[in-house]
């Protein structure tokens, strides 16, 4: 049987674990304190989880490293309501269907009085009846500046229940349009209607379709092309890109309703472009302001991915070398560590880039041997301080 021991310091806590037979019966273990800022321990899944617990409101992320495949989900697989990030898959269905030949992407649609609905875009508001553009206009509204009339008039061209098939082919049988934005008496899904509301999906299902999009596999490799090109477009600086650096390139798509706050995308980062989802129900905060809660989670768990992927660089006063020992060899070797944080090391002690040579092995008795200014070991069950020193 196996007990955990602790050693810890203020800046720090390593885990170790020894057999009651080691070091002659004594229960002990041997570890070196590596000086290292907190946030460069922490997982990605220590990152978000911290962000997720802290909503008041039901959460569903899905992340992606698309070079690296590092992923991180929770509550991936549970259907949630979209807002208007469902505007993406119909998206997707009018382009396959152009590609397929059955509709035409240029062909003149004309707005009339009776298509205005109100809430997000541009149409209702700035044109008149009678204004006549593209189909993929209407597509680019759609997507850039959410607008629900936009939305119906691609809806009329592709038929409502579409969306819902080509998903179901693709392997996302959870992403649904329901209705037409503002229109309930049109759902053809009336029992997911009162649940989800205009649309409904997961987040796993979501970056799926991300990642064939990046792939260039969704519908075509041009098609995949134009539907980018309308993402990197959208409006909304609320969620994803509120805290992401200046100039940062993503290609995403946006809800937003009283009580839910959605966001989906490829954020492009030095470090390679991640895909992620970020769905949100049941929020505490419905304001519709500035600081809403939704929008904010949206945004930090944008921050939190972006800067696990790219992490800081040390600061100016950070020292980079440590010293640690190679349990091989017994030579002492340089690493890397960040100090941060308010610790409380001197700086004569953080610079030091040597230590004298040690003998190459330990003896299986007594103190082991660590590389730290001070340390402790006690015994995890008893509370019992087995060994520690306070040189520091």
């Amino acid at each position: 049987m196996q007990r955990t021991i602790k050693i810890t310091r203020r800046i720090g806590i390593v885990m170790a674990a020894a057999s009651p037979a080691f070091f002659g019966g004594a229960l002990a273990a041997c570890a070196c304190l590596a000086l290292c800022h907190p946030l460069r321990a922490e997982t990605l899944e220590q990152r978000l989880r911290t962000v997720i617990e802290a909503h008041a409101g039901v959460v569903a992320v899905s992340v992606k490293h698309l070079d690296n495949g590092e992923q991180f989900a929770h509550r991936a697989d549970e259907p949630m309501p979209t807002a208007s990030l469902v505007k993406f898959p119909v998206m997707i269905e009018a382009y396959r269907q152009a590609g397929a030949g059955e509709i035409d992407l240029a062909k003149q649609v004309t707005l009339r009085n009776d298509d205005k609905v109100p809430g997000s875009g541009i149409l209702t508001s700035h044109f008149s009846a009678g204004a006549a553009f593209a189909l993929r206009d209407a597509i680019g509204l759609m997507i850039a500046f959410s607008d629900n009339t936009a939305t119906n008039l691609v809806l009329d061209e592709i038929g409502l229940d579409a969306t819902a098939k080509y998903m179901e082919q693709l392997g996302c049988p959870n992403t649904k349009i329901h209705a037409k934005v503002f229109k309930r008496e049109t759902s053809i899904f009336p029992e997911r209607s009162q649940q989800f509301g205009l649309g409904s999906t997961t987040a796993a299902e979501m970056l799926k379709l991300l990642e064939l999009l990046h792939q260039r596999k969704l519908v075509s490799p041009e098609a995949s092309d134009k539907m980018k090109e309308h993402l990197l477009k959208c409006d909304d600086r609320k969620k994803f890109p509120r805290l992401l650096p200046e100039g940062t390139k993503l290609a995403h798509k946006t809800g937003s309703v009283d009580n839910v706050r959605t966001d989906a995308g490829i954020i492009y980062s030095p470090a390679g472009p991640f895909a992620l989802c970020v769905l949100t129900n049941e929020n505490k905060d419905t304001r519709w302001a500035e600081d809403n809660a939704g929008d904010v989670l949206c945004a930090k768990i944008a921050h939190a991915v972006y800067e696990h992927f790219n992490p800081p660089p040390p600061k100016a006063d950070q020292k980079e070398p440590q010293a640690v020992r190679d349990r091989a060899t017994g030579k002492i070797a340089l690493s890397e560590y960040r100090t941060g944080g308010s610790q409380d090391i001197d700086d004569e002690d953080a610079a030091a880039d040597s230590l004298p040579e040690l003998q190459p092995h330990d003896r299986l008795a007594g103190p082991p041997f660590v590389a730290c200014r001070a340390w402790a070991i006690a015994d995890a069950q008893t509370g019992k301080l087995l060994w520690e020193s306070q040189s520091a």
